[in-house]
């Protein structure tokens, strides 16, 4: 699910404690899981003074996912950000201006039948 083109929305806490949401870029290369984040949005400016996310992707109404825990930012000249890029290239279309190493530590999931 990670790698198809699934609903995929972050939540990040703002410096005032309050939540804030939007759709994210969500790969996964060698099993580790990245969020692709734009320098000038909320979500970049949040992640940085708090790493706290949960991410939800969700296959239509069939299948969700939600993923709570922590993201870092990875050093944009590195080999593996450059992974990364390719990888979000690949399945978007696009690269974003950062990337974050995303940790989960509690993931819930769920399918209809």
């Amino acid at each position: 699910m990670t790698n198809s083109r699934v609903l995929t929305l972050a939540a990040t806490v703002r410096p005032d404690g309050r939540p804030h949401l939007s759709p994210a870029d969500f790969v996964a290369v060698d099993g580790v899981l990245y969020l692709g984040v734009d320098e000038a949005t909320a979500r970049y400016r949040n992640l940085k003074q708090n790493p706290a996310v949960t991410v939800m992707l969700a296959d239509g109404s069939k299948r969700q996912a939600i993923l709570e825990g922590d993201a870092k930012f990875l050093d944009m000249e590195s080999g593996l950000a450059k992974r990364v890029l390719e990888a979000e290239k690949k399945k978007y279309g696009w690269v974003t201006d950062a990337v974050a190493e995303f940790h989960p530590t509690k993931i819930f999931t769920w399918k209809t039948k």
